[in-house]
């Protein structure tokens, strides 16, 4: 790496450029003197040449900035990536002098700690980041949130309201249930090449049953001047592509919802155990047969009505993991559960029509659930989970 053009300073700017700036040995850009007003943003740049030697990247970089007060305290900041210094979070910037596709679209997905309102009743609020890591501008942009499959029958949504960054147009109409998921007017909302845009999602929720742990993927759809469409599923946290990697697509973990402080006000009578077995010789395709056994049991001496059953298994087979559901969920002989023909483990959830599921008092139902699992771990790995259920 060389110099070609050592840091220059906007116009009028107090800041002073290191003259001695090499990158290595003088790795400050600045020189002592120089000031900053209140409210005033500054732009410093520099141009160099790299020599790649065969390794196109991706690279990352981070800056450290830091500031005397007038009180003598020395404050920092990390960079983040893009030209915004107020964003939140501290996201290296990429560099990568590989092929870019021409299309590739990323999302995160973030819940903020849930605000109490009264006993059941609660706040909640989602930020989503969309960034565009390709190399063509995306001309219409859609976000589809199901909110009705996450909170399944143990929450009651109440109201929603969204707000987004310059440059997307929230759809007024969405409230998270049926056909109403679009965050956006795709239509009018547009994301240039590395740009990154953001939405927040405000929703007040009541809790009707024992449940209070959740989780929720989000979807964001990119269409781009050929007609055509790219799409992510969305991952935890703040950043989209947070192994830095500049491929979006392998990070799409499911964003926890947990509402801390609810106590149920009865104690369950619904049981549930889950059991698997796993067939220790692979198939030809390098897959293993998976089969997991959910017993529920109705504890109680009354009839238990709206009997519901989640499972995120792509919260467990996640990363270099993945599955597919090899035949369809079965019930036991005499059942008096329906299951629901959409799950899939992935963007749905729940396992039962929950409206047509009831137990009779103290009896049990099986359900039983095929997968295939295909994983690149080259060494024994433990993959740890749980159901769960709710009845009224």
């Amino acid at each position: 790496v060389t110099i070609v053009q050592g840091p220059t300073i906007s116009a009028g700017s107090q800041l002073i450029a290191n003259t001695s700036y090499d990158g290595v040995a003088n790795p400050c850009l600045l020189a002592s003197g120089s000031i900053i007003a209140p409210g005033k943003i500054d732009t410093i740049k520099w141009v160099v040449n790299v020599k790649l030697n065969g390794n196109n990247g991706p690279f990352t970089k981070s800056l450290t900035v830091s500031g005397r007060t007038p009180a003598g305290v020395t404050i920092t900041d990390v960079a983040n990536d893009g030209i915004n210094p107020d964003a939140a979070g501290s996201t290296p910037t990429v560099i990568n002098f590989g092929t870019l596709p021409e299309a590739l679209i990323g999302i995160s997905k973030e819940a903020l700690p849930p605000v109490k309102v009264s006993d059941r009743t609660y706040d909640l609020t989602f930020k989503f980041k969309v960034k565009n890591y390709g190399r063509t501008d995306f001309t219409g942009v859609q976000v589809q949130d199901n909110l009705a499959v996450t909170f399944g029958d143990s929450v009651r949504i109440d109201s929603v309201s969204l707000s987004a960054d310059a440059g997307f147009v929230v759809d007024s109409n969405y409230t998270g249930r049926g056909t109403l998921i679009n965050l956006l007017v795709d239509t009018l909302s547009t994301l240039p090449k590395n740009t990154t845009r953001n939405i927040t999602v405000f929703t007040r929720v009541t809790i009707t049953e024992a449940i209070s742990s959740f989780e929720n993927q989000a979807l964001v759809i990119g269409k781009y001047p050929t007609n055509q469409t790219i799409d992510d599923l969305s991952t935890d946290g703040s950043d989209p592509d947070p192994d830095n990697n500049g491929n979006p697509r392998d990070n799409s973990i499911s964003t926890p919802i947990v509402i801390d402080g609810f106590v149920a006000d009865t104690v369950t009578v619904l049981g549930i155990a889950k059991a698997a077995q796993l067939d220790s010789i692979p198939n030809a395709d390098d897959t293993y047969n998976l089969t997991y056994k959910f017993v529920i049991k109705n504890y109680s001496t009354r009839t238990l009505t709206r009997i519901q059953l989640r499972d995120s298994l792509a919260a467990v087979f996640a990363d270099s993991s993945n599955f597919i559901i090899a035949a369809p969920p079965a019930l036991s002989a005499g059942s008096t559960l329906k299951l629901n023909p959409d799950f899939n483990g992935r963007t749905n959830v729940t396992m039962l029509i929950a409206d047509s599921s009831s137990l009779a008092p103290g009896a049990a139902d099986t359900l039983e659930l095929k997968l295939r699992v295909l994983t690149d771990k080259k060494q024994t790995a433990i993959f740890a989970n749980s159901a769960y259920g709710s009845a009224r």
